[in-house]
């Protein structure tokens, strides 16, 4: 005969609080007056007033569901509810037998609750204490918490409760010093980060983890290096999902959390406004930024949402991607080089955005100090191809993605990202189309970026190279700069180049040893750094800036750039003279008529001509 384990459960339950309940009814007779005690009940009376009781009291724990509570997550909220219901049931029962028999009244009633609740209770937390496995725990590796909040309690009881992932956790970290000597679960608070190198060696720890949401990239840069100096392993936990999931409870430490900065204030009701039901168009949507702008665009529900690209496979990619998202019936993906002014315009007049992204670049420096002419026809003639389209179609906000290296630029592809910002100022109000630029630095892990290429180096045994030992660069995670774009084009009125707050510049050869630690090498001894030496057209440290900010937004880490412009009469002949020098070829040229256009471009280093 198969036995229901739930019906079986539930069964012990309530005969445990069977034999409780009148355990308490008879200590509450010897206890609550002498003259009750000394009165002697035949059996049969015994008989009906336990009936009562039994009755009262377990039909009201059966109501109320409290035979469904699971024993090993018992709780304060438990032991309320079991308050409550105790009561309850004393009161009733007690009062009915009181009808039968006067001289059980108040004290008899109190001293029943007390004992009934207090066993009831005790069976019920000293059952998950045997549970959890504290009178028997396994030893694991000595662990800090860096975060003795919600999320850190939280995280101390998973750890704690499954002796399968190893821990043992010795303390917590927490920068809050009314919670300093405090102990969580039973587990001390022995200080702030001051405190974390004594911590580390009086516990012989062997394991920190930063077990709050979203914590600050220089602070996580700050506990690793400390973790490093004692040769401890410092982790993360990833999100409260996660910690009540009980998946991927801890994992370890990537650069983009050492490159993680404050959550930013943003209003999304803004950009849900800027957005929702639109129709939208992201050109390059196959790219690093393209393909984060499709995603968080979709998530503001858009009518219509199309993506550009001329890569086949990136396109696939992401209808892979969104196969089954519900709004995959409003998404369109279509094939297209922006340097063939046709097709642009086909697909523009079809698809008849109102609003149109331009991710859509060539961006790595050294390919395009080689073929310039490229670069030209991809980054100056492609723009151009489809912002006269989108003036054509009645689009009504146009959104250029640009760079740093625009300003003052010293290769090719900064200069015709600045060049791209004068065609998108001209553009701007003619007809009815209101364009803006967005300025922003290197995005962390983007195609073709520093830290792939570090990553592969490392896994093949080094050397690490970086061009030079002080270059610098600023750098962004992809959702955090997409975000930001999304606010400044929610809030363009039209002829903007907005700059994106990024933060402090980042040095290319402390990011190369801390990813070099972090895959558990030792940096310089165990892998080498070799210095190469800049690049034709690279700079040693770029600028976000050309000039002071023209003014604030009222969102602080976006910005108005002060930057120039070209009158449109000429800037019309010199971009004609430039497209037809670009499609002879001819690199001297095309070097010289951007230098026209932009006087501040200064190209440096050798140059490459094929």
């Amino acid at each position: 005969m198969t036995v229901n384990r739930e019906h079986l459960r539930q069964g012990i339950l309530m005969a445990t609080d069977s034999i409780i309940i009148m355990l308490s009814f008879y200590l509450a007779l010897q206890l609550a007056s002498r003259e009750i005690a000394d009165i002697h009940y035949s059996w049969y009376e015994y008989l009906w007033m336990l009936g009562v009781l039994l009755g009262v009291k377990l039909f009201i724990f059966v109501k109320s569901g409290f035979y469904r509570e699971l024993v090993r997550y018992v709780s304060i909220n438990f032991a309320v509810k079991l308050v409550k219901l105790t009561v309850f049931g004393s009161l009733i029962a007690i009062s009915v037998i009181h009808v039968f028999r006067r001289e059980i009244e108040m004290p008899v009633l109190m001293v029943d609750w007390m004992v009934s609740c207090i066993l009831i209770g005790a069976s019920r937390f000293g059952w998950r204490y045997v549970k959890e496995g504290r009178l028997s725990r396994s030893s694991g590796k000595n662990t800090l918490l860096y975060g003795a909040g919600e999320h850190g309690a939280a995280v101390a009881r998973h750890l704690t409760l499954n002796d399968q992932l190893g821990y043992r956790v010795v303390g917590y970290i927490d920068d809050s010093p009314e919670k300093n000597g405090k102990k969580i679960h039973g587990i001390p608070v022995l200080g702030g980060v001051g405190d974390l190198r004594e911590a580390i060696e009086k516990y012989s720890v062997e394991e920190l983890v930063v077990s709050f949401a979203n914590p600050d990239g220089d602070l996580v840069k700050d506990l690793f290096k400390v973790c490093r100096e004692y040769n401890v392993r410092c982790r993360i936990v990833p999100g409260m999902n996660d910690v009540i999931s009980g998946k991927d409870i801890v994992r370890n430490i990537d650069i983009a959390d050492l490159m993680r900065r404050p959550q930013r204030s943003l209003d999304k009701g803004m950009i849900g406004d800027f957005l929702r039901g639109r129709r939208v168009l992201i050109t390059g949507a196959a790219g690093s930024i393209g393909s984060e702008l499709f995603r968080q665009v979709l998530d503001f529900e858009p009518s219509a949402l199309a993506a550009l690209d001329h890569s086949e496979y990136g396109l696939y990619q992401l209808d892979e991607e969104f196969s089954k998202h519900p709004y995959k019936n409003r998404c369109l993906f279509t094939l297209v080089d922006i340097k063939c002014a046709d097709l642009v315009e086909d697909v523009i007049a079809r698809f008849k955005p109102e609003i149109i992204f331009h991710a859509a670049a060539y961006k790595h420096v050294p390919i395009l100090e080689q073929d310039v002419r490229q670069a030209v026809r991809n980054n100056v003639e492609g723009l151009k191809n489809v912002v006269e389209a989108a003036e054509k179609h009645g689009v009504s906000k146009f959104v250029f993605i640009s760079t740093d290296k625009a300003v003052r630029p010293t290769n090719v592809m900064g200069a015709t990202k600045r060049i791209g910002e004068l065609i998108i100022q001209a553009a701007n109000g003619r007809g009815k189309i209101k364009c803006c630029g967005v300025r922003f630095g290197n995005v962390l892990a983007s195609s073709g970026s520093v830290v792939p290429k570090f990553i592969s180096q490392i896994k093949d045994g080094g050397p690490v190279t970086v061009t030079d030992p002080d270059v610098t660069r600023y750098f962004m995670l992809i959702p955090e700069a997409v975000e930001l774009v999304l606010q400044a084009a929610s809030i363009g009125e039209g002829g903007e180049i907005f700059v994106l707050d990024m933060g402090r510049p980042v040095r290319i050869a402390e990011m190369a040893e801390d990813l070099i630690s972090l895959m558990g090498h030792v940096p310089h001894s165990g892998i080498p750094i070799v210095y190469t030496g800049l690049r034709p057209g690279e700079k040693l440290h770029e600028e976000l800036f050309l000039g002071d900010i023209d003014r604030t937004t009222r969102f602080k880490d976006i910005n108005i750039g002060r930057v120039g412009h070209v009158e449109p009469e000429i800037l019309r002949a010199e971009l004609g003279s430039l497209l037809d020098v670009a499609a002879r070829g001819d690199a001297s040229q095309i070097r010289a008529i951007l230098k026209n256009l932009v006087p501040e471009y200064n190209p440096t280093g050798a140059r490459i001509t094929i």
